[in-house]
């Protein structure tokens, strides 16, 4: 399977893991699985950045390239702040084709959509969340 690493670091104040960190996390999945890593995106979401969403953007590109079939992240911290935007992404990232998965087993639930009410209760979320994607985005 060919996967593609996204990364989102936080400032240390707000409790994110550092980038190098999930980078790691993510190659040891990708060696643990014996999946081909293709690439790795990152954003810093820090102070001073002038595009917050480059390397989400990135990400976007290489999944419309049909270069890789999932998605791994270290924990669902990298999509967003909020379970909201965790779970916008997450959508997003599978209504283009991949999978997604976090290298930590607790992120599961927002992950998957499997049951009929997480389904129901993302499908809500993603209308209520739409504009703000579109704002990150677009930068």
């Amino acid at each position: 399977m060919r996967i593609a690493g996204y990364i989102r670091e936080r400032p240390p104040a707000a409790g994110g893991e550092p980038a190098f960190a999930q980078a790691e996390r993510i190659r040891r999945y990708a060696a643990d699985h014996a999946y081909d890593l293709v690439t790795v995106c990152q954003d810093a979401a820090t102070p001073g950045r002038t595009d917050a969403t480059a390397g989400f953007r990135a990400l976007l590109a290489v999944v419309a390239s049909g270069a890789v079939d999932t998605v791994v992240i270290a924990s669902v911290e990298a999509l967003g702040d909020d379970v909201e935007m965790q779970e916008v992404l997450a959508w997003e990232l599978k209504r283009r084709g991949v999978g997604v998965v976090s290298t930590r087993s607790g992120d599961d639930t927002v992950l998957d959509e499997s049951t009929p009410d997480e389904i129901r209760r993302t499908a809500r979320r993603v209308l209520e969340r739409v504009e703000d994607l579109g704002r990150l985005l677009t930068g």
